[in-house]
């Protein structure tokens, strides 16, 4: 019985494989995979500030229990219940449709599983990141800290730039993210304002880690300059807008070009 069991697992193994040197069946599997997952990332995304509203009202009220206006507090408890209903977006659907047609050619294209995992992964973490920094101009250190960690395991696994080590990742994260800070401290000091947020400068340490400090800077001075173009001369509004999708679309981008330069 024992010896039966262990046959069958061993023949079926042996099937899993053999199928998944199959590029067809890679990028169908993906495919089907990515559009559940999509989903449910587009589900918890359109909830999410709803959530981030209510936290902070739920943590305000245990902070200061008689400061805090009722009305303000259950005028977040309401607005939560309401975004609990709701459900994403057409564009947000045909995004989630989008990124899985992308990963399941990228599946096709490469057969090593890391590759195939890491750029789910990213692809998923840039959808959600995008949508919520548009909604809410914040882009949440849960979703940061995703980041860093896929991009540490990237140069584990040798998926990036030849010559990256875990090593060299953590000081250029750190190079840029002294850079930034820098950079925002003198933008205060002339215009009282500062010239990125908290999650843009984090999101962008995250990305030198697997980037390095050159390619992650112009990655977001193209997102600067994109933006600004958008803001002058497309829309025409003073507005702040979510710097995310630009830095997201960058970072993909390159992501891809070095997994084509690996595979070359």
């Amino acid at each position: 019985m024992m010896d039966s069991f262990v046959q069958m697992m061993d023949e079926l193994s042996n099937l899993t494989i053999l199928l998944w040197d199959a590029a067809w069946f890679r990028g169908c599997l993906t495919l089907i995979f990515t559009l559940v997952t999509s989903r449910v990332v587009s589900n918890w995304a359109v909830n999410f500030p709803a959530k981030q509203k209510v936290m902070a009202a739920v943590d305000a009220k245990l902070i200061f229990p008689y400061i805090v206006n009722e009305h303000k507090y259950d005028e977040a408890i309401e607005s939560y219940k309401t975004f609990r209903q709701e459900r994403p977006s057409e564009t947000l659907k045909f995004m989630g449709v989008l990124m899985a047609i992308v990963l399941s050619i990228t599946a096709a294209v490469f057969d090593d599983f890391n590759v195939l995992m890491i750029s789910w992964t990213l692809c998923h973490l840039a959808f959600v990141a995008s949508y919520i920094d548009l909604k809410t101009h914040t882009i949440p250190d849960t979703l940061v800290f995703i980041l860093v960690i896929t991009m540490l395991h990237s140069i584990d696994v040798n998926s990036i730039r030849a010559g990256q080590s875990l090593v060299k990742g953590v000081a250029d994260g750190a190079i840029v993210y002294c850079l930034l800070m820098l950079y925002n401290e003198y933008q205060f000091t002339q215009t009282r304002e500062y010239g990125l947020g908290g999650g843009d400068i984090k999101f962008v340490c995250a990305v030198a880690i697997g980037l390095g400090v050159m390619s992650s800077l112009a990655i977001l001075l193209a997102a600067i300059f994109l933006n600004f173009v958008k803001v002058r001369h497309i829309e025409k509004t003073s507005k702040p807008q979510a710097l995310a999708p630009y830095l997201c679309g960058g970072f993909i981008l390159a992501w891809y070009i070095i997994q084509m330069e690996n595979l070359a």
